[in-house]
């Protein structure tokens, strides 16, 4: 698998993971500390995000890095 096709279906993860969550991108983003336009290029898969995104994502909502990075197991870790 590509770089390409890797940030394509990281991207497809957050997004499903925002909208589970029931928050726009803004608020999304707004929490991870990202722009709402960047956030948008990543779940299009345009572009990929730093790990101290993933960091962040992790703190602010629970969810298991190597899910959001690999989609290998859970989602949610347990609290």
């Amino acid at each position: 698998m590509d770089d390409k096709e890797e940030c394509k279906e990281m991207g497809e993860r957050i997004k499903q993971l925002r909208k589970q969550l029931g928050i726009s991108q803004e608020e999304f983003s707004k929490r991870i500390g990202l722009k709402q336009r960047t956030l948008s290029y990543v779940e299009s898969g345009d572009r990929g995000i730093l790990c101290s995104v993933v960091k962040k994502i992790h703190q602010e909502f629970g969810v298991n890095p190597e899910w959001l990075i690999f989609g290998r197991g859970e989602k949610i870790e347990n609290q």
